[in-house]
């Protein structure tokens, strides 16, 4: 209902604004980009919060709540003036060796929380019936995710692949919906964090306490 609602709203916004203004809503400082950043750092206050302890998984998905955070204001490139994100970062000259050092060291540990997080939806074993809520929850976060980078590059393949040039306008709306909807992203996980919780407190509660 969320997204429904942001996207609606922002194709509205989007048409009724001039293209000017609705492109300064999805560029690197808008409010979408901005807020985006606050709710990953929100996020990765509100995991804690929802688990009451800091287990290895809550550190790893509070590291990458960060993370996410950080590449919201370009962070991973601004250390170094190249994504370090891009594989060629680790092997030309011409980036600083030290640079190179600390972003592959960032990057191993953000590689690290995620396995860790994989394992422990692993040993859970979600495909088992009938599923909890956590997991539609996580499902359709996941989703979303892959929603937005659909959106995203969507007028690149129509003009690729089949020829369809967008007009401004339309260039904008795709970018409205793309930022409005990545923008929700880290509520799509707080809300897995709460239901993923809650569905170990109803474990703990009804067969004593489980290990974590």
């Amino acid at each position: 209902m969320a997204a429904l609602l942001t996207a609606t709203t922002v194709t509205v916004l989007t048409l009724s604004l001039s293209v000017e203004d609705s492109t300064s809503l999805c560029d690197e400082n808008g409010p979408f980009e901005q807020a985006s950043f606050v709710l990953w750092l929100a996020l990765a206050v509100w995991i804690p919060l929802v688990f009451r302890k800091f287990t290895l998984e809550v550190v790893a998905a509070m590291l990458i709540a960060l993370a996410a955070s950080a590449r919201e204001l370009d962070w991973h490139i601004k250390f170094t003036g190249y994504s370090m994100l891009k594989p060629p970062f680790y092997y030309r000259a011409e980036h600083e060796l030290h640079h190179q050092i600390i972003a592959g060291l960032v990057m191993l540990l953000v590689f690290a929380a995620v396995v860790v997080l994989t394992a422990r939806l692993i040993h859970l074993r979600p495909w088992k019936r009938p599923w909890p809520w956590w997991v539609f929850a996580l499902g359709f976060a996941f989703f979303m995710l892959a929603f937005t980078k659909v959106v995203d590059r969507a007028p690149a393949i129509m003009a690729e692949d089949f020829g369809l040039t967008l007009g401004p306008r339309m260039r904008v709306v795709f970018s409205g919906i793309e930022e409005g909807l990545e923008m929700l992203l880290p509520v799509f996980f707080g809300v897995h964090a709460l239901a993923l919780a809650r569905w170990h407190a109803s474990r703990k509660h009804a067969h004593g306490p489980v290990k974590q």
